[in-house]
């Protein structure tokens, strides 16, 4: 678990995609600190083919990630029986595998052999996501396959790495990312098992149902486009939200300069999960370049890798920029502010 939240955080410092892609290589390792989500409270309804660029991220719908499929349908493209968490160290949804390794023969739909297998889906709403994969596509494919895919949403392409496959889909300003790492990996099915898992997906989110109700605190209000854009000396960022049904979340923000030139700001807000993830991390982190800082929430630290981590209450709130160090006075002026509305 510790090795996981030190990945977390150097995940954080690439692209989005490329990032979803390297937590697949890591996860599968380490247990999820999420604990299993509960069903989703009441749920609102909402449109995931938003087109417009003006659209607000306390407005955006907030997809459930673990609600895009049936366990059912991970455990065909797993083949095998499948756990399912939210997590909350990340808004993600995993679906897990575990393969009994003194079993002779091909094990999974790849042939693979390996003692763990894992499904990992994203789900996010931004203010021009084709612009925002774009950027994170050009950075993916200078150390990735990749492919297009046709009929698939608006536009969608799959990454082939190391060992597994991503598949990104674009639907208006919805971003859809399903990944699967096998430590063994023979490629032929899971291409067009995705692919399937990808229509499963975009139906409900076409239909609009299924979505999580706006966090609150939101993490777009916490730091608001007009203050990343003083942050970044920029005049306009795009926004991309992120959620899932553990209570974690991401605003990201990105200057027209490149994804890096950004602003992420986390937040994990439930009360079972909050304080021991804090705890973790801290944990995890202090043997870094890290240290504590004294009045800002209950309680926050540097760790080292130009993220600040800061509880308050049942929330935990990190924020890392790209570009510039997170110990700047005028970031940690942002965090102040951030903190102050949680």
């Amino acid at each position: 678990m510790n090795q996981e939240f030190q990945f977390f955080t150097r995940c954080r410092r690439n692209y989005a995609v490329y990032c979803v892609l390297s937590l697949l290589a890591a996860l599968f390792l380490f247990s999820a600190c999420g604990q299993t989500a509960s069903p989703p409270a009441s749920q609102k309804q909402a449109s995931g083919n938003t087109n417009s660029t003006n659209l607000l991220p306390l407005r955006s719908p907030s997809f459930d990630p673990c609600a895009l499929f049936s366990k059912s349908d991970a455990a065909r493209v797993l083949d095998g029986e499948v756990t399912m968490k939210a997590d909350a160290v990340a808004p993600i949804c995993r679906y897990d595998k575990s393969v009994d390794t003194t079993a002779k023969g091909p094990q999974g739909i790849n042939g693979s052999s390996a003692s763990h297998s894992v499904l990992i889906v994203s789900v996010g709403t931004g203010q021009n996501a084709h612009q925002y994969v774009n950027l994170d596509r050009k950075s993916v494919s200078n150390q990735s396959t990749v492919q297009d895919v046709s009929g698939l949403g608006d536009a969608a392409f799959i990454v082939t790495f190391a060992s597994g496959k991503a598949l990104i889909v674009t639907q208006g300003n919805t971003v859809l990312s399903l990944g699967v790492f096998y430590p063994s990996l023979s490629t032929a099915k899971l291409q067009p098992a995705l692919e399937q898992l990808g229509h499963s997906a975009l139906r409900v989110i076409s239909a609009g149902s299924r979505s999580l109700p706006a966090p609150q605190p939101h993490p777009c209000q916490l730091v608001t486009a007009d203050e990343a854009n003083r942050a970044l000396k920029s005049e306009s960022v795009i926004w991309f939200f992120t959620a899932n049904s553990m209570g974690s979340s991401d605003c990201d923000y990105i200057s027209p300069q490149g994804m890096q030139h950004r602003i992420v700001i986390g937040l994990t807000t439930d009360a079972h999960s909050a304080s021991s993830l804090f705890t973790n991390v801290h944990q995890t982190m202090q043997k870094s370049q890290g240290h504590d800082i004294k009045g800002l929430g209950d309680a926050a630290f540097y760790d080292g890798q130009n993220t600040v981590w800061v509880l308050k209450g049942s929330n935990v709130l990190h924020l890392t920029p790209f570009g510039s160090s997170v110990l700047d006075t005028s970031t940690l002026q942002l965090l102040h502010s951030a903190v102050a509305r949680l």
